[in-house]
């Protein structure tokens, strides 16, 4: 049978909390058994028991060829502080408010997320690739996690 994949960041969410991602991969499996879109949702007990266990606001987990992908919105006061959404392998964004000094920027590409912000220690290890500024303040940065098999 094929490996299958994830990345450090969803690694690391489901170790801390108890969960394995096989079971997470079966219960994908499940949801396309019956036809169901093959993501889990907001208020899907999964992700409510990552939530209580870790405090982390994960949104939805998919899987994409043999790849559990993850996407996070994390809040304070209900305003959103930062977003980290897998679509692909190679296409992870990090989003976050705020600016930085076009010097700083300019030298983050080629660093770890670290360098900028530590949103949880293994979002913290993915390589940034690019940066670029949203009209409303925020950035946008494209970034590489690890990826292993399970």
């Amino acid at each position: 049978m094929p490996s299958s994949y994830l990345s450090d960041p969803l690694d690391d969410l489901l170790q801390r909390a108890s969960m394995s991602p096989a079971r997470v991969d079966k219960e994908l499996d499940r949801l396309a058994r019956d036809w169901q879109p093959t993501i889990l949702k907001p208020g899907h007990e999964y992700l409510r028991q990552i939530r209580e266990r870790t405090g982390i606001n994960v949104v939805g987990i998919q899987r994409r060829y043999r790849r559990l992908l993850v996407e996070i919105m994390q809040f304070k006061d209900e305003q959103w502080v930062w977003r980290y959404h897998e679509r692909s392998r190679s296409d992870c964004v990090f989003a976050c408010a705020g600016e930085i000094p076009h010097t700083i920027g300019d030298a983050l590409p080629g660093r770890p997320l670290r360098a900028l912000t530590v949103p949880t220690s293994a979002i913290g290890a993915v390589i940034i690739d690019n940066l670029s500024r949203n009209p409303d303040g925020g950035l946008s940065l494209a970034v590489t996690p690890e990826w292993r098999t399970f």
